[in-house]
């Protein structure tokens, strides 16, 4: 009878541990696929709709030119760097109010800040997507020039130049459906391996040129946005109307949604 006690109790020593192992690997399990981010359908919402532990998308809004670059000038707007920073103040207004991003400025006042910076910044937050606000310009005083551009660069890393040209493409498609003009122009270069700018679709434009650092020198999906001809009277009224910059802010945001999905 001892013997069969000391058995039992042998069985039991010797089962406990092995129980035990695989308890605890089964409880470490359940925990790590608690944690662990659910997948995204192809229709599911935009990850602002996730619970707040999974963060909000960090947009960077850059307004082009400041300080000592004044960038495009004319006679009946103001200089290109005003324009472009009340455009961005605006549009980061704009998509903080819907409560579905984080916005940050690389400039917020009337500073000079160089290309390198600007690109460098946008490699150190990681934003979702980097937004470069400018104004366009022909080389006359006036014109009847007009339609937004929405410009990617084909100097990024592939899979990043991808994302920009998708991201152009979206915006593009807000802009329209807000009334908004878009430049289009010539689908097939002339010379195809150095060309400036490429139309691939109303308003989304393309471009090789090295001097576009803000775009070449980003390893996030970024887009330089042409909001209008500085040089046409018509738009330069329409866009110092705030009626005018709520609905590009719409349509901005209307883009971000659907790049984002």
């Amino acid at each position: 009878m001892d013997l069969t006690r000391r058995l039992a109790t042998w069985r039991r020593v010797v089962l406990l541990p092995p129980l035990l192992i695989a308890l605890a690997l089964l409880i470490g399990s359940a925990q790590a696929l608690s944690s662990r981010p659910l997948a995204r359908a192809k229709n599911a919402e935009l990850r602002s709709g996730y619970p707040a532990s999974f963060g909000r998308p960090l947009i960077l809004i850059d307004a082009g030119h400041g300080g000592r670059q004044p960038g495009a000038a004319r006679p009946h707007s103001p200089p290109e760097k005003d324009v472009n920073l009340r455009v961005a103040k605006a549009l980061e207004a704009h998509l903080e109010a819907t409560g579905r991003y984080r916005v940050e400025l690389t400039r917020r006042s009337d500073v000079t800040l160089g290309i390198r910076a600007r690109a460098k910044r946008s490699r150190r937050l990681r934003p979702a997507a980097f937004l470069s606000i400018h104004a366009n310009a022909t080389q006359a005083e006036t014109s009847d020039r007009r339609g937004s551009m929405l410009i990617a660069s084909r100097r990024q890393r592939p899979r990043v130049r991808r994302s920009s040209e998708a991201l152009a493409r979206w915006l593009a498609r807000g802009l329209d459906g807000q009334g908004f003009p878009l430049r289009d122009g010539p689908r097939k270069p002339e010379k195809p391996r150095s060309f400036d700018y490429l139309a691939k679709a109303p308003g989304v434009w393309v471009t090789q040129r090295r001097r576009l650092g803000v775009l070449r020198g980003n390893t996030r999906p970024a887009v330089l946005v042409e909001t209008h001809y500085l040089d046409n009277p018509a738009d330069v009224a329409a866009f110092q109307n705030d009626d005018a910059i709520g609905r590009f802010c719409q349509g901005i945001e209307v883009g971000l949604l659907n790049f984002l999905r």
